[in-house]
Parts: structure tokens; sequence; C-alpha cells
């Protein structure tokens, strides 16, 4: 499963594939059509559904769903091939060294597996280097001259089936969020192989759903890379991934709150490290969207000590967390007022401060205003992240 920072380059790269021929009617996609990249790599498959919209200016995306993924890409069929091979010759008693294993593999990856078809047998060709004439038994191994043999079923069942049905299942994820999705480009190295694109076909497509391959799906995430640096701002918005906020102090709550996180001030009993949201997960945003608070801050010193506002994200749950110190937040910034910050110098008195998040293309934006002095902070995710 990749990181949020590896999948966002495969995302944004497969949506600006040339994977749509204008001769071709079938690939034409309208405005208000929604489509989703599946992307089946060899270690991952990531999947998220986008929608279009035709301006005056050209064709814009925004996303439908946040995108997931798993652990359930190509290699995984070498695997399972692999433990076929082990069972097989672990029941007749063959000692087989690991080196011959996986040169057995690299060569079903490589001759088998891109064209798999469970209706006839599959030979797997041997060479004089793997020693396996020495074997006594042929026969009960499957050997045929040259060859080893697979029947369809065999490797339906133990090798291909499992894997793809766990990517047929993430598709079915994806679906239940977008059911308008009509659409399904089906792309990386994984993508090109026969047998995954007819099992989805079979699956989907008496539900309407045309399932689409591009000419060299493998290469279609590199060109795409091209189409997004020539113009990146087709994404016209994001589902978040995470929560984002900051850590402030909040009026203490007995019931709610730790008692080690309870702070004594003139103005009451405070809860430090309390997590104040701006933006909840799956919540959709438009680039360059501004989401402002206001808090108040208590000048309680005449010591001189720099004001910082943490910037926050947390990645688990269904609902914000409401502490800091909850699991899966993470902090990301600060925002750093250097001393001293305010014009007034009255103990207790309270200082309007406004927080602005600024979500961009690959960054986000912090700014804080005091006594209309601007402090900012930016959390940069580069050509290759999402937030």
């Amino acid at each position: 499963m990749w990181s949020d920072r590896a999948k966002n380059v495969m995302r944004q790269a497969a949506i600006r594939a040339k994977m749509i021929k204008e001769s071709d009617r079938r690939f034409k996609l309208e405005s208000g059509d929604q489509f989703m990249v599946c992307d089946a790599g060899g270690g991952t498959v990531d999947l998220i559904v986008f929608e279009v919209t035709r301006t005056s200016a050209g064709r814009t995306l925004s996303e439908v769903t946040k995108g997931h993924g798993a652990s359930c890409g190509s290699v995984f069929l070498d695997r399972r091939f692999r433990t076929l091979l082990e069972d097989r010759f672990k029941k007749q008693d063959v000692s087989i060294s690991a080196v011959t294993i996986s040169q057995m593999v690299d060569t079903f990856a490589n001759e088998i597996k891109p064209h798999f078809d469970e209706k006839e047998d599959q030979y797997l060709r041997l060479t004089a280097r793997w020693n396996l004439d020495a074997t006594s038994n042929h026969a009960a191994l499957g050997i045929e001259e040259d060859s080893m043999v697979f029947t369809g079923q065999e490797l339906k069942e133990h090798v291909f089936d499992p894997v793809v049905e766990d990517v047929i299942k993430l598709i079915e994820i994806q679906l239940l969020q977008a059911p308008k999705c009509s659409t399904i480009f089906l792309v990386g190295g994984f993508g090109s192989s026969d047998y995954l694109s007819r099992r989805i076909r079979k699956q989907l497509e008496p539900r309407g759903l045309k399932i689409l391959v591009p000419p060299r799906p493998e290469l279609a995430i590199v060109r795409g890379a091209v189409h997004v640096g020539l113009n990146p701002k087709v994404v016209t918005a994001r589902i978040s991934r995470r929560f984002y906020g900051v850590e402030t102090n909040e009026p203490f709550e007995q019931d709610k709150d730790p008692e080690s996180t309870r702070v004594e001030e003139v103005s009451g009993s405070w809860c430090q490290k309390r997590f104040t949201c701006f933006v909840t997960k799956a919540e959709k945003l438009k680039i360059d969207q501004c989401v402002v608070r206001e808090f108040a801050a208590l000048k309680w010193s005449e010591i001189p000590q720099d004001f910082a506002i943490p910037l926050l994200s947390c990645d688990d749950g269904v609902s914000p967390p409401r502490h800091t110190t909850a699991s899966g937040v993470t902090r990301l910034a600060k925002v750093c007022i250097p001393w001293p910050f305010a014009i007034s110098d009255e103990i207790g008195k309270e200082i309007k401060v406004v927080v602005k998040m600024y979500f961009g293309l690959n960054e986000i934006k912090a700014v804080a205003s005091i006594d209309d002095k601007d402090y900012g902070a930016t959390i940069k995710f580069d050509a290759i992240d999402s937030y």
C-alpha cells in the first residue's frame, strides 16, 4: 500500500494520460460524467473517481471519492505461483533450489501472466540449467518434453482469482461512493493483464459500466505525468484524505478532558492540546480554497516569549480528534509569531488572532494575522504528494 505521497503522482498522471482517442466516440467524456482510474501496478492497486467539467477554458476534473488502494498488484500473482510450484515439487518429494524456483517464477511472469487464458493449459518453458531432467517422475510433476504444464483451472483457482477478486472488491468500494461513475480506465502494468480486464468486464459491463484499457497501459502514467506538468491545474477540487487543524486551548470540560490537560488561568480552567478542526476527512475542497477561524489569545506575562500555532493533521477515525495527543495526529508545521506580537502591553488583554488555511495545488499555506501583521507557514507536498 503506497503512501499518499506516492499515490498522488500516479493519480495525477493517470488522469492526464493519453487514454482517450478523439476519433473514438466511446472514449468521449462529457461535462458531468464520472470515471474511475484503476491503476493496477506491480505491488499495489490504487483507485479514484473523477468528475469531468467542461468550461470555456477547457476540461477540468474534480475528485469525487477519496482515493484508496491495497497491496494486491501483479507481484502477488508471482507469489501465489511460487507457492503452487513449491507445493508441486514438495508433493513429489523433489528438492529444488530457491534460485531455480525464482527463475521459473520469472518465466511465468514474462510469458504466461500477461496473456493468461483460463480455458487453455499453460506451458512453462524449462531450460537445461534448471536440471529438471534428473527428477524421476516427470508425469507427476506435469513435465512434458521441455515444458511444465499447468491447467487453466489450476492457475485460475490458485493464482489469478484470489488476486483479481481483491481488485474487483476495491472497484466495488469506489462504485458505492460514486454510483454515477460510468467508465473505468484500467492502467498500469497489471492493467495490461488480459485476464484481469476480462474478469472486470464480466462483473461490471452487465451493469452498464464501460471498461477501457488504453494502448500500452503500463506507460499511461508516464505519458500522463508530462501532461500534468504542462497543465497542473487540471484538477480543480480534491477530497481531503485527513483532518486538518491547529492546536488550541479551549474551556475545560470535566467529563471530556483528562485532568492532565487542565491549566488554571485568571479567566478559568482551560484544556490544553485541543484539536480545532479546519477541514474534515473526505471534505471536498476547491483548489486554493481558504478556510478561516478566529481565536483569542491572552497576554498573560511580561516575560518575552514567542507565540506559535501548531498545524496538525490526523489520519485516524471518522470524526475529528478532540485532543492533539490522539492516535494518528501528526504535527506538520507551526506558524511562529515573534515577540512582541501585539501592540497592547496590557496584561490579561485578549488579542484577536485570525488563522487562514489555503489549500493549494500541492501545498497548504497557513497565515495567522495579529494587529494587521501576517505570519505564515507552508506545508509543501511537491509534485507527488496529496493533502
